[in-house]
């Protein structure tokens, strides 16, 4: 579904962020396409969960409100996949 998704909007892999709260769907499924991904923790998965994971998301806010930032949305839309596996 993420897939169709994609290539209905007509975005690169590069060029699609996933933000989804729950990280055994939403975050395992995006980060295996290579979507960047954004877990808000407003919804299923809490903070005290992130340790029963072997993968992290991208970035981790609080609320998608977060995302209001300037500068955090400017690092949300300007990673890449060469800057992600340099992260691991």
């Amino acid at each position: 579904m993420m897939r169709m998704a994609r290539k209905l909007l007509q975005l690169r892999t590069d060029e699609t962020i996933m933000i989804g709260d729950t990280m055994s769907t939403d975050i395992l499924g995006a980060g295996s396409m290579g979507f960047t991904t954004v877990l808000t923790l407003s919804g299923v998965t809490k903070e005290s969960d992130l340790d029963e994971f072997g993968y992290t998301p991208d970035f981790i806010i609080k609320s998608v409100n977060d995302l209001l930032d300037e500068d955090l949305f400017a690092q949300v839309l300007s990673i890449t996949k060469e800057e992600k596996l340099q992260a691991f």
